[in-house]
């Protein structure tokens, strides 16, 4: 799961992924729920907040069903859920 906001020409995430070993993926693990909080990015005088960026929920079953859902509980606040 990404979450990703544009500041000032530069992404800001929020994450949380798998990752590879050897150059393939290894199985995400089921971490239960995730909560972010009090969370915002801030470059010059532009400062972001969760509300306005894009999830991409992670998205790699043989069926297509999301490994991950994603909420956007406040302007600074997410939670990422196992599925």
């Amino acid at each position: 799961m990404i979450t990703t906001v544009d500041i000032s020409g530069q992404n800001v995430e929020w994450i949380v992924e798998d990752f590879d070993k050897n150059g393939s993926l290894v199985v995400l693990c089921d971490f239960g729920t995730i909560t972010f909080t009090d969370t915002s990015a801030s470059a010059g005088s532009s400062t972001v907040v969760l509300t306005n960026g894009d999830i991409v929920d992670i998205d790699i079953t043989q069926d297509n069903e999301g490994l991950t859902a994603t909420t956007i509980d406040s302007s600074t606040s997410m939670t990422v859920t196992y599925q």
